[in-house]
């Protein structure tokens, strides 16, 4: 039996979610799992979704209690063979003999950018860096969702082995049509609001675009882009960019087969799920330098210095010429492959530890 941390899976879309229940769907072909969560409003939910698991709820919102006060008691009288913290950090001070701790990272961005991320509110900085050292001191087992994520850690914790599994690979995906009122073509980035995704450098290179003559607007999905639109008010920025908000998953995927370039020029990513996702809907892809991208990418990605206003401009016409957005359909798929042969499956690799 195998217990996992499914607390993260009450945000739909997020890449770490999207992970875990990747995760979840290879371990049930030959384990029995124990999803735990905090709240009993969510323990419905899984109950409905993974009516093959067992569901137990430990009630508490705060986080270091529940995993290292309310998580032991539960591993103590369970027993389970394994125990996975799915998103970084959550592992447990004390647990059974016995009890086997995997946990999963996706990335040790916060470490990179100190100031940006722990610096900002120190007592949250030093709950994140203690509870990162502590998990990846105590796991039997890491799993990174990168060959970068992999070498961060080992240089980080000095570990000989981390071992590597990328998500799973999506399979190409048809159009639908999309709502009345989107654009009949434009562009479009998916990748969240973190400042080092670089979307303020983006709305402004997208206006020099239209500045230059270029037709095509900017959609942006997701949330958290309140505080930058207030900024940008009033300014030349904002021209063109239509802010979608946070939309179904089935709309996401419309918007991203019907996009002419997706736009990612994030500065650092643990993997970039969304540039497997434009790959996997035909679609070309402006992709950043740092950590995994190029590593996701392969041949198939345009990639820009996201932290360079000038050269995402410069990108966004390179990834619209004509030549490019005739070969990205089957350079995207043929990097979907190779990726796909280079996956692992979560039960050969738990299997091994167990």
């Amino acid at each position: 039996m195998i217990a996992v941390d499914a607390r993260y899976l009450r945000r739909a879309n997020v890449g770490i979610s999207v992970y875990l229940r990747d995760l979840i769907a290879e371990l049930l072909a030959g384990y029995r799992l124990v999803l735990l969560t905090s709240s009993d409003a969510h323990a419905r939910r899984l109950r409905i979704e993974y009516p093959a698991c067992d569901t137990v709820v430990l009630p508490e919102r705060r986080e270091l209690v529940w995993e290292q006060r309310l998580l032991p008691r539960f591993l103590a009288r369970a027993r389970p063979d394994a125990y996975i913290a799915g998103a970084n950090r959550g592992l447990p001070a004390r647990s059974p003999r016995g009890t086997r701790l995997i946990l999963v990272v996706h990335d040790l961005i916060p470490l990179r950018w100190p100031v940006r991320h722990l610096l900002r509110d120190p007592f949250r900085g030093a709950r994140y860096v203690h509870g990162t050292a502590l998990s990846l001191a105590r796991a039997d087992l890491v799993i990174a969702n990168s060959r970068s994520t992999a070498t961060d850690v080992a240089t980080l914790r000095r570990r000989r082995t981390v071992t590597v599994r990328y998500p799973t690979i999506p399979s190409l995906r048809a159009a639908g049509t999309l709502p009345a009122g989107w654009p009949e073509g434009f562009l479009l980035h998916c990748g969240g609001a973190d400042p080092r995704k670089n979307v303020e450098r983006l709305l402004a290179a997208h206006a020099g675009y239209l500045a230059d003559g270029g037709t095509l607007p900017l959609v942006v999905l997701g949330t958290g882009f309140d505080a930058l639109r207030a900024k940008l008010r009033g300014g030349p920025a904002l021209a063109g960019a239509v802010f979608a908000g946070q939309v179904s998953e089935e709309l996401k995927w419309r918007a991203l087969a019907h996009a002419t370039a997706v736009l990612y020029p994030s500065s650092w990513e643990g993997f970039g799920l969304p540039i497997l996702e434009a790959f996997s809907a035909g679609t070309a892809v402006m992709a950043g330098l740092g950590g995994a991208q190029r590593e996701v990418g392969g041949d198939a990605a345009l990639y820009v210095d996201g932290r360079d206003r000038d050269a995402i401009g410069d990108g966004i016409w390179r990834v619209l010429d004509p030549g490019w957005q005739a070969a990205a359909p089957a350079r995207g798929y043929a990097q979907l492959e190779l990726l796909r042969h280079a996956r692992r499956d979560a039960l050969e690799i738990v299997g091994g530890l167990l």
